[in-house]
């Protein structure tokens, strides 16, 4: 085809059949890596649009990946995305180069020569697709096509070299090139010979230019489907966490869910021996919690704790104790906790249990009662000193006290026991490590009942109904009898009216628990002093 027009429109041709199946190549590689969008694209529904079509059947048989046959495990490539590398190739061949002069002809042969096997390669997997596959893709048969037509594409383009008629035409010149250095558009150019009209282009380095620029291409395409890959996995793990957190509020809303959690989670041993305590010795039921003095989640579950559960234990049959348990979320005095949240805890601790040793339990609890219903002021400009004057202490001896080695080794006595809650039932094979996380001490408040973690401890019902429960079994550990303290003249709390939940069997098997977030963090609610 020595026409310029013609071949101006061959190849054209040809770098739209290298477009469009680079296009439907990089379809189906989004495809193979799950990269599509969350709506089905035209070339998707074209997928399926046949009887018997199904592009993904094809991607997914033994054909669709380089090696044949490699599992996902194993390193493989997509056959699409080889595909991909083809035509990007001949397009960027298409583009740089264009097409030879007759001097040129070892180098258009390469085309030629790779047009050839691309097109030998689709015939072949044409006939697998036909003869071994229970589906057929239509994407694929584009591309097969396409790689057809680039074979014709490149024989229509083969140089050949120029008819001359005369010297004129025997001449292809650019203004300013002739040997006079005459530089007019309209002056007559010297004559030369034919075989100069198309020159020496391409260079070999161009070839070579093709290639890196066909791999620069490819190498974006698939960044790009890895990214939309990545985001398409991100956003179905959101969604999927939407729905989870929207169905597990959904049953947090009713007393009934949280009551058979408890129920149905294994009890743990609490050491108790040295915790400040509330009521009486022999109750029937007990409650640990774990605590921080600057966690405003447990300011808030303190006063729900005053004004709701307290008022039930008084009236409960047998009795309710109460224990306190140091759990700062600081790194200063808490190894396991991973961040800094709040600064001021393991001082705050300090000062509780300074009262603690100068005063009893009786101080201690005026304490830890002032530093809740203060937390917003000391956080600020702490002066615990201060507190203890107010309740009768000495000042000198309670700063000696606070740092005292007494003082620190109680608190990390306290923080390692809510650490270790839960390793008897690893140990015994009821809980495995990762699901100990959900009776361990993770964040605060954590509230245990009868040794078993309630995971919400916001429902009166859930309590009423434990009160009115069989006894617990007494402390979770050995604990001295020590003598009760009252629970502190609060107003009684409306009751909703008592309910019998329906028992599961003492048979049921040990819960699935799932995997918790990071540990050592109070939940996003608690820390913004949500209402528990």
């Amino acid at each position: 085809m020595r026409s310029l027009p013609a071949r101006l429109i061959v190849w054209f041709l040809a770098v739209l059949s290298s477009v469009a199946g680079l296009y439907v190549s990089d379809s189906l590689t989004r495809q193979h890596y799950g990269a599509t969008g969350e709506k089905p694209s035209f070339l998707e529904n074209v997928c399926t649009a046949y009887e018997g079509s199904s592009c993904a059947k094809v991607s997914q048989s033994r054909w669709g990946t380089i090696p044949f046959g490699a599992s996902k495990d194993e390193p493989h490539v997509p056959t699409s995305e080889l595909g991909m590398l083809y035509f990007a190739f001949m397009l960027s061949w298409l583009l740089l180069i264009g097409w030879c002069g007759h001097r040129r002809v070892r180098i258009h042969l390469l085309f030629v020569l790779t047009t050839l096997v691309g097109a030998g390669i689709a015939a072949w997997f044409e006939v697998i697709m036909w003869t071994r596959l229970e589906a057929w893709c239509p994407l694929c048969l584009f591309t097969h096509v396409a790689s057809g037509l680039l074979l014709v594409f490149a024989l229509l383009l083969w140089p050949r070299r120029p008819r001359v008629t005369g010297d004129a035409a025997a001449t292809v010149m650019l203004p300013g090139s002739g040997s006079t250095g005459d530089a007019s558009l309209f002056g007559a150019p010297p004559a030369r010979r034919p075989d100069d009209a198309e020159g020496s282009w391409p260079h070999g380095w161009t070839v070579v230019n093709v290639g890196v620029v066909a791999l620069l291409l490819v190498g974006t395409l698939h960044f790009q489907i890895l990214y939309a890959q990545n985001r398409k996995r991100s956003a179905g793990m959101e969604k999927a966490y939407r729905g989870l957190t929207a169905q597990l509020a959904y049953f947090d809303n009713y007393w009934e869910q949280t009551y058979l959690a408890w129920k149905l989670t294994p009890p743990v041993q609490i050491p108790l021996e040295d915790a400040p305590a509330l009521g009486p010795a022999d109750a029937a039921h007990t409650v640990v919690i774990f605590s921080d003095f600057q966690c405003p989640g447990c300011a808030k579950f303190e006063e729900y704790l005053r004004k709701t559960v307290m008022p039930m234990a008084r009236k409960a049959r047998g009795g309710v104790r109460f224990y306190f348990k140091h759990w700062p979320i600081s790194t200063a005095c808490n190894p396991t906790s991973r961040w800094d949240l709040h600064p001021l805890a393991c001082e705050a601790a300090r000062a509780a249990e300074a009262a603690r040793i100068l005063g009893g339990d009786e101080v201690f609890w005026k304490m830890h009662d002032l530093l809740f219903e203060t937390q917003k002021a000391w956080k600020d400009k702490p002066d615990f000193p201060a507190m203890a004057r107010g309740l009768g202490l000495d000042e000198e001896r309670f700063r000696e006290t606070m740092n005292s080695p007494e003082v620190g080794r109680r608190i990390r006595e306290s923080i390692e026991a809510g650490d270790r809650l839960g390793l008897e039932l690893v140990e015994s094979k009821v809980l495995t490590e990762q699901q100990r996380d959900m009776v361990r001490v993770t964040s605060t408040p954590a509230v245990y009942v009868d040794g078993k973690r309630l995971a919400s401890p916001r429902h009166a019902r859930t309590w009423r109904t434990i009160f009115e429960g069989p006894r617990g079994g007494g402390p979770p550990a050995t604990a001295p009898a020590r003598p009760a303290l009252p629970y502190g003249p609060v107003e009684d709390a409306a009751l909703p009216p008592p309910a019998t939940p329906h028992e599961p069997p003492e048979s049921a098997p040990p819960p699935q628990f799932p995997v918790p977030a990071s540990a050592g963090v109070e939940s996003a609610a608690e820390h913004q002093g949500a209402q528990p």
